[in-house]
């Protein structure tokens, strides 16, 4: 408003004043001319510096701020970098998990970087990021988890640390949280982990404290140390120990799948926001996963990414702006039958369908992380 303001000002300006110029021309008043011009010129300055202070075509808008915003403690910045990836940027932190850019189903080609990769297409550009303190965590070393290419950011970050939910060995800054239930506390963070294998391989889910967030991370966490068919089950006691870390969780993500160990989860931990994941290139089905949790009776504010690069700004424990709305107090869309946001409503951000009613989720066979042709 402030740009369309001085624009008409200047164009009420050059009618204005040059009347006035014109008669004092023909009076002969040189010195009026001249101070009538320098009163205009300071009108299109001003005119000129909104323009430069407007936000020019690609440029994100929304919230005030810089482009990693202004967030004070126990507020977040989410972006959506595909499939289990995202990115938070907290007060002094950029926390990125499970980045990876590769096929999500093994007959996909390569995804190709865009001209110019940032956050805000869903990639990680090192020298975007290159004077944040960055921390990145990898749940485990499956390939649709895991990216070696996340290691080169370290040629150009001046401060990055590496978490690996496994033994991947050691460093100045890397942090390999091995079972059972591994910690760690450095640069301000806290972090803790629980544990299980799936396809032979051991994963933690992390919950991590930093800048007065609490963020979960559950990446292909199951709770079974064995056999998911037939190993036990140690997600409530992993649940009760995690409880025993934080008073609120913030921020969840977890796979989209309403499965025993996902409501324990979600019933336990109880988070203020939950972003569905593992839809990489289909994450139009990720607005089924809010109506399927409704009917499980789980009532938990649910906001579906709908692309990579979509990104959400959370504030006083709630989402406050999604790439679908640009206020600053969001209401997401979400089935018709449903209360208010922020009373325990499951919500999506989208308003793509053609009714207001989460589509359900399609029936799957779950053996967990198994989805996209088997990739490991």
């Amino acid at each position: 408003m402030r740009i369309i303001f001085f624009v008409v000002l200047t164009v009420l300006a050059m009618a204005a004043y040059g009347a006035e110029i014109h008669d004092a021309a023909r009076a002969g008043d040189l010195a009026k001319v001249k101070a009538v011009l320098a009163s205009f010129d300071s009108i299109f300055e001003r005119t000129q510096d909104e323009r430069k202070k407007a936000p020019q075509s690609g440029q994100q808008t929304g919230l005030q701020g810089p482009y990693f915003g202004q967030t004070s403690p126990g507020e977040a910045t989410i972006w959506y970098l595909g499939h289990c990836g995202f990115a938070v940027k907290t007060e002094t932190k950029l926390l990125v998990f499970d980045y990876v850019k590769k096929p999500m189903r093994r007959d996909d080609p390569a995804p190709q970087p865009p001209a110019q990769p940032a956050l805000s297409n869903g990639w990680i550009n090192p020298e975007e990021i290159k004077d944040l303190d960055v921390v990145v965590f990898v749940s485990h070393n499956h390939g649709d988890h895991y990216d070696e290419v996340i290691r080169t950011w370290a040629k150009t970050v001046k401060n990055i640390h590496y978490v690996f939910g496994w033994d991947a060995g050691t460093g100045a800054n890397i942090h390999s949280l091995a079972a059972p239930r591994a910690s760690a506390k450095f640069d301000g963070l806290e972090i803790e982990t629980v544990n299980s294998h799936h396809s032979g391989v051991p994963e933690s889910a992390f919950l991590v404290k930093a800048d007065g967030l609490t963020i979960y991370h559950n990446g292909d966490y199951v709770g079974r140390m064995g056999d998911y068919n037939t190993a036990p089950s140690n997600v409530p006691a992993d649940m009760d120990y995690l409880k025993t870390k934080f008073k609120t969780v913030d921020i969840l993500f977890l796979d989209a799948f309403v499965a025993d160990y996902q409501i324990q989860i979600l019933q336990s931990l109880k988070p203020n926001v939950l972003f569905p994941m593992h839809y990489g290139g289909q994450e139009e089905k990720l607005e089924g996963f809010a109506a399927d949790l409704k009917k499980a009776g789980v009532e938990i504010p649910v906001y579906c990414p709908a692309k990579p690069g979509d990104r959400f700004e959370y504030r006083n424990g709630k989402i406050v702006q999604s790439p679908t709305r640009e206020s600053t107090d969001v209401s997401p869309w979400r089935d018709s039958s449903s209360p208010a946001p922020g009373t325990g409503d499951l919500v999506c951000t989208h308003e793509t369908a053609t009714s207001h009613e989460c589509a359900p989720m399609p029936e799957i066979s779950r053996s967990p992380g198994r989805e996209f042709g088997e990739l490991q």
